[in-house]
C-alpha cells in the first residue's frame, strides 16, 4: 500500500513547531517517521505500537532477529524503558549523551535492549512530543549503506512512510558507536564517532583493552 509521504525541511537547530507536533501526533497513532540524527537517518515507530514496528522490518527487508534501539527525546523517557541501570551506564550517559553512542543494556526481563539519545535537536523535539520513545533503526534497505541525506531517504522510502524529516546531509555521515554493557566484559560492538573516548571510559572503570 502506497502512502502520501509528507516531507518537511528541518535543521539541527531550526524547525516549525506545528510540523513537529503533527508528526508526533501521527507517530503516536502508529505512523512511521524518518528523521535525521547527527550520524545517519533513522526510521522509527512508537515503541508501544508493535504492528508499526513490524512494518519497519517489512519495508526495510530487515531480519526479524535483528533488534532495534529505543531512541529518546528526553532523558526522562528512560522511565518508559524497563532496563537495569548500572554505574557504567550512568558514566557513559553523563559523558556522551546526547551524542553518537548507542548502549546495549540488560532489560528487566533479562533481554538486551539498545538505547540511543541523538544529538539532533529537531529529532529529539519530535520524539519528546510522542507518547514514548521510538524503536528505530537506520533508514536504508537492508544490505545498503546507512542513509546520510534527506534526498536518499526520500528516494528509498517515499510512499512507504507518512513523514520524512529532511535535514540535508548528516554532520558525521557514519553510524553511531555501539557499546555492549549488558554483561562483563563490556565491549564495543561497532566503532564509530568517539569510540576511542568510549574505550577510555571503559578502561577507567576497569575494563581495558
Amino acid at each position: 500500500m502506497s502512502l502520501t509521504t509528507q516531507i518537511i525541511r528541518v535543521s539541527d537547530k531550526k524547525w516549525e513547531p506545528k510540523e513537529i507536533t503533527a508528526i508526533a501526533k501521527d507517530v503516536s497513532k502508529g505512523q512511521l517517521v524518518i528523521f535525521p540524527t547527527e550520524t545517519v537517518y533513522g526510521i522509527g515507530a512508537l515503541c508501544t505500537r508493535p504492528k508499526s514496528v513490524q512494518q519497519i522490518y517489512r519495508i526495510k527487508g530487515r531480519e526479524k532477529r535483528k533488534p532495534m534501539a529505543y531512541h529518546l527525546g528526553a532523558i526522562k523517557q528512560l522511565n518508559q524503558v524497563p532496563f537495569q541501570r548500572t554505574a557504567i551506564f550512568e558514566a557513559l550517559r553523563k559523558r556522551f549523551w546526547p551524542g553518537p553512542l548507542t548502549m546495549i543494556v540488560r532489560g528487566k526481563a533479562n533481554q538486551t535492549i539498545g538505547l540511543r539519545f541523538p544529538l539532533h535537536d529537531a529529532a529529539r523535539a519530535m520524539i519528546r512530543h510522542c507518547q514514548g520513545p521510538l524503536l528505530a533503526t537506520s533508514a536504508n534497505r537492508s544490505g545498503q549503506p546507512p542513509t546520510v541525506s534527506g534526498k536518499t531517504a526520500c528516494d528509498q522510502f517515499s510512499g512507504k512512510v507518512k513523514w520524512i524529516m529532511d535535514g540535508g546531509k548528516t554532520k558525521m555521515t557514519t553510524a553511531s558507536t555501539v557499546v555492549d554493557i549488558s554483561s562483563v566484559p563490556y565491549r564495543i560492538v561497532r566503532k564509530g564517532p568517539k569510540n576511542k573516548e568510549v574505550e577510555r571510559v571503559l578502561k577507567q572503570h576497569g575494563y581495558g583493552y
